[in-house]
């Protein structure tokens, strides 16, 4: 599992092919996650209408 605690981007692209990915911190502009076989799980600071998001999922998880 990758993770990144308290970080604060203003733009994000993240894939993820197989595995695990947790972010916890601040997306100030576009946020951009392409899942395949894993999970992904976005703990963002600011609430969910603040923010950009692209996500493409094939048999996996986007939590945001």
């Amino acid at each position: 599992m990758q993770t990144l605690e308290n970080y604060e981007l203003a733009d994000a692209r993240y894939e993820v092919g197989l595995g695990n990915f947790e972010f916890s911190g601040l997306i100030t502009n576009n946020l951009s996650a392409q899942c395949g076989l894993g999970n992904m799980e976005f703990n963002l600071d600011d609430a969910e209408e603040m923010h950009n998001y692209n996500c493409k999922v094939d048999l996996g998880n986007v939590n945001i």
